[in-house]
């Protein structure tokens, strides 16, 4: 996305999954979280489901979540309660076009 002339424009971008060096320069350095590279996960957005297979894992950050106060900690579908507010953030590819970037407590399964 950017600004020409004062429009916003959507540019193709041809993502590879399995260029680790380009994933790194568009999510910054690789982490290490609950999935890993490879696994198979089911993901919840909004009222969809989608199945897909880990690309990436990136490094934990502040969750976005609509929780008024995450600090006291909340548990996600699977039971695994955060105490704060850094949860890990995976890049999935649902083979629907374009990678999904979930948080943690979006993964059902």
């Amino acid at each position: 996305e950017m600004i020409k002339n004062g429009q916003r424009v959507y540019e193709h971008y041809l993502l590879d999954g399995n260029d680790e060096r380009q994933l790194a320069t568009l999510f910054g350095p690789a982490s290490v979280g609950e999935y890993h590279t490879g696994d198979a996960v089911t993901i919840k957005e909004r009222d969809r489901q989608y199945v897909g297979k880990v690309i990436y894992t990136i490094p934990p950050g502040k969750v976005v979540v609509g929780r008024k106060h995450g600090s006291k900690g909340y548990h996600t579908i699977s039971g695994v309660a955060y105490t704060n507010d850094m949860a890990a953030r995976y890049v999935v590819d649902c083979n629907d076009g374009f990678p999904h970037v979930v948080h943690q407590s979006q993964v059902i399964q």
